[in-house]
């Protein structure tokens, strides 16, 4: 994918029919890198409506409280991460595992982050129904299941992307990419996740990796 097909995948990420899809409750998250993630988070919020924003961990919930009130009506768990170096800023859609490419019109929330140019923070804003608590990352390519694995056991696993191999390790109940064959390897800069409904994205390869886990009603804040 060249940086002309990424844009379009990452402008029409935030198109109107995917904030419809959200308002309908159908699984699905929106990631983005962000120079300012509070301000960032800030513009979302007036695209994202009534959405009650729900810090994943403690990073997460210095930003948010940053960032200002959190809303109130149906609850999105949010993920912060400190990439380890700066990327190009970008967004995308994933609605049940699979990335999705609606072509819709510019949003002014993608507006504002090419402005940015570059962010150092990877944000995960997760809609997900409930799911009950597991051991195991789930890999999805082209938004079929590929495989399962458990994090119990430490160990590497390679799979075969639109672009080329990627390679996942799991240690100590976490998972990573630790190779890629992506240019920008944001997935790999993303690090071990190991939190219920974190993921890791690589929009050319078409792979998500997400952790299985307790809804949102298991949340504690």
């Amino acid at each position: 994918m060249n940086r002309r097909e990424f844009l379009t995948l990452a402008i029409s990420a935030l198109g109107a029919s995917a904030f419809k899809l959200k308002a309908k409750g159908n699984n699905g998250s929106i990631i983005f890198t962000s120079a300012n993630p509070a301000e960032a988070l800030k513009r979302l919020k007036k695209e994202l409506g009534s959405f009650k924003l729900i810090p994943a961990d403690e990073e997460t919930r210095r930003i948010l409280s940053i960032a200002g009130e959190t809303g109130s009506g149906k609850r999105a768990l949010v993920f912060a991460r400190k990439l380890e170096t700066p990327v190009e800023t970008s967004v995308t859609f994933v609605n049940n595992g699979d990335i999705k490419d609606p072509r819709r019109k510019y949003s002014s929330f993608y507006s504002y982050l090419r402005k940015e140019r570059k962010g150092q923070y990877l944000i995960s804003i997760v809609f997900e129904g409930p799911a009950r608590g597991t051991s195991r990352a789930v890999v999805e390519i082209n938004g079929r299941r590929a495989a399962e694995i458990d994090l119990r056991k430490d160990g590497k696993y390679t799979f075969k992307g639109a672009k080329g191999p990627m390679v996942l390790e799991v240690k100590d109940g976490r998972v990573a990419a630790i190779e890629s064959s992506c240019e920008k390897k944001i997935c790999v800069k993303t690090g071990f996740i190991s939190s219920p409904h974190e993921k890791i994205i690589c929009i050319p390869n078409r792979i998500v990796v997400s952790i299985e886990g307790s809804s949102l009603d298991g949340v504690s804040f």
